[in-house]
């Protein structure tokens, strides 16, 4: 099964108060496709579980092309590229019932030991696919954010990671992060319609993470740190 299809209605909940679609209501149905099609695959969480593994995303990005509606459906469709070594990239194409192009997006996933923390290189690990797709949604090339240079960033605050953050891998869930940003700089993060994150350190309940934010370019770049670690690199801006 190269290519997986789900279709998922947007709620009032998926936008903010101006209509905008939340970044973290994305993130979140690529999350869920994403772990749908693991399930069927035979690499997923009940596959996972007995293992003591699980699947941690290590970056994301995507672009809206056009807005999204309230009570409308959307058609997502998600396939995986050939995995690396430690890692795995997933393709994401989010179409209204039109047929219109509506966004794109891509991640990279690896899997880790739950007790250790440590890295399970993915190429031991079998995905459940023989055949994978070459298809890739950008040219240009997936890699980390490019921020600007640290002294061009402000600290604009704090969040404090509370058990309703945490999901089953017994960490911040990766939607969160979003809602974090959202939290200090303000709902104008929601009006960019490019986002992508690198989520470098696992945060755990309890931690406290100084988010800052930097300018450059057009763009929004904002940092999040516990103590002198840094714990993810987010980049906000326009087609």
């Amino acid at each position: 099964m190269k290519e997986f299809e789900k279709e998922y209605v947007l709620r009032p909940s998926d936008f903010n108060y101006k209509l905008a679609t939340r970044k973290a209501s994305i993130l979140d149905i690529f999350q869920d496709i994403a772990g749908v099609h693991s399930n069927y695959t035979g690499c997923g969480l009940f596959d996972f579980q007995p293992k003591n593994l699980g699947w941690v995303l290590v970056s994301v990005r995507f672009k809206i092309y056009k807005p999204f509606d309230i009570y409308t459906n959307v058609k997502v469709k998600t396939w995986p590229l050939k995995p690396s070594a430690a890692k795995i990239q997933r393709e994401y194409a989010i179409y209204n019932l039109n047929g219109e192009l509506c966004c794109l997006g891509e991640s990279i996933w690896t899997v880790i030991n739950l007790e250790t923390r440590r890295i399970v290189p993915v190429r031991d690990i079998n995905v459940g696919i023989e055949e994978f797709s070459k298809v890739k949604n950008f040219e240009e090339k997936f890699g980390k954010v490019r921020a600007p240079e640290q002294e061009m960033f402000e600290f604009i605050g704090e969040r404090k990671v509370l058990q309703s953050d945490i999901d089953m891998n017994r960490h911040v869930n990766n939607i969160r992060y979003a809602n974090f940003i959202v939290d200090t700089f303000g709902e104008d993060a929601e009006n960019y319609t490019n986002f992508e994150i690198d989520y470098n350190k696992e945060l755990t309940l309890g931690q406290t993470v100084q988010i800052f934010k930097a300018s450059k370019d057009d763009k929004l770049y904002f940092k999040g740190y516990v103590g002198e670690d840094l714990i993810f690199t987010a980049c906000y801006s326009n087609n």
